[in-house]
């Protein structure tokens, strides 16, 4: 799989700590609703993911489990990932929040 890859300094927060994931077991659901888990093999900066290990559930319920996976970032409603990258990025993730707040103070909201 090609696909440029930017230093982790120079793209936004939110798509470094899902990069960080890479080698994690991690869960998302697609915008049909399917859920895939697996452990994460690469994250591209556009989101899209290849998991490998991957238990895929139908939205009816019913499972399967499959070798490898690829996703299309514009295609996944939302990720789960562990809690040891909340905890690494933690003190960043507080200072977003903080500046997002201080925005809309200003912004008379």
């Amino acid at each position: 799989m090609s696909g440029v890859t930017l230093p982790l300094k120079k793209t936004s927060l939110p798509i470094r700590v899902v990069m960080e994931a890479k080698g994690s077991v991690i869960a998302l659901e697609t915008m049909k609703g399917e859920v895939y888990r697996g452990y994460c093999m690469e994250v591209q900066e556009s989101l899209n993911v290849r998991l490998s290990k991957v238990t895929y559930t139908k939205r009816v319920g019913t499972s399967c489990e499959l070798d490898q996976v690829f996703l299309r970032g514009s295609q996944i409603k939302f990720f789960v990932l562990p809690d040891t990258l909340r905890v690494r990025y933690e003190e960043e993730l507080q200072k977003v929040l903080q500046k997002h707040k201080e925005n809309q103070e200003d912004n008379g909201r």
